[in-house]
């Protein structure tokens, strides 16, 4: 009686690419029933797409009443009301493309911003260039000298790197703080308005009647 007793396992995804699958008799000296299992695969990989999103930049368009008001008129332009034998579905459908419409005309368009590498800084260059002079100062003349400005030379770029990551970390903590502050003056502002509508609607005039 046979039976099969070794596999290779694969992924469903991959199952397109097995070519073939065969057993090699490799034990029959040692008498065992395994087979050392091979198989040929044929892999076609693709680079990703990049994405073509584009981001709305929406707190601009959230402070600019100009904008908002183009917006608005785009809008109205390629839509139309509903009429009383349309779909509503249709209608929804118009309803969304004038707002894509509108939102890729009159919304500003956020900008990329890339991230500054620590690595690239003049400060960081200067000191990696002086760390390799020391290194092949002390290559060439290996004196206790030249070893200890090896030494210090790094030190001193592992210094500039830490330096580097305080002034960054101190800058992001007092961008946050202030829209923190922001955020507080503009909650305590609408509490003052409402605690003043309410005491306003609380007041009695005197009307003149005894």
């Amino acid at each position: 009686m046979r039976c099969q007793l070794d596999y290779i396992l694969v992924r469903r995804k991959w199952r397109n690419s097995i070519l073939n699958a065969e057993p090699c008799s490799s034990f029959n000296s040692v008498g065992s029933d395994h087979r050392v299992v091979s198989m040929k695969v044929r892999l076609s990989l693709r680079v990703p797409k990049p994405s073509c999103r584009i981001r709305c930049n929406w707190k601009e368009f959230s402070s600019r009443p100009d904008i908002q008001e183009r917006y608005t008129v785009v809008v109205r332009n390629h839509y139309q009301l509903l009429q009383e034998d349309e779909d509503p579905t249709k209608w929804y459908g118009r309803f969304i493309k004038a707002n894509e419409i509108a939102t890729k005309e009159c919304v500003p368009k956020q900008e990329l911003v890339k991230k500054s590498l620590q690595s690239k800084h003049p400060d960081i260059t200067a000191a990696r260039e002086a760390v390799k002079l020391a290194c092949l100062s002390c290559n060439s003349d290996q004196t206790e000298e030249n070893k200890q400005a090896h030494r210090m030379a790094k030190q001193h770029l592992f210094y500039t790197y830490d330096k580097l990551k305080e002034k960054a970390l101190n800058e992001r903590t007092q961008r946050i703080e202030a829209e923190r502050s922001t955020l507080r003056r503009g909650h305590q502002r609408n509490n003052w308005t409402q605690e003043s509508k309410g005491r306003a609607g609380s007041w009695s005039y005197p009307t003149g009647k005894s």
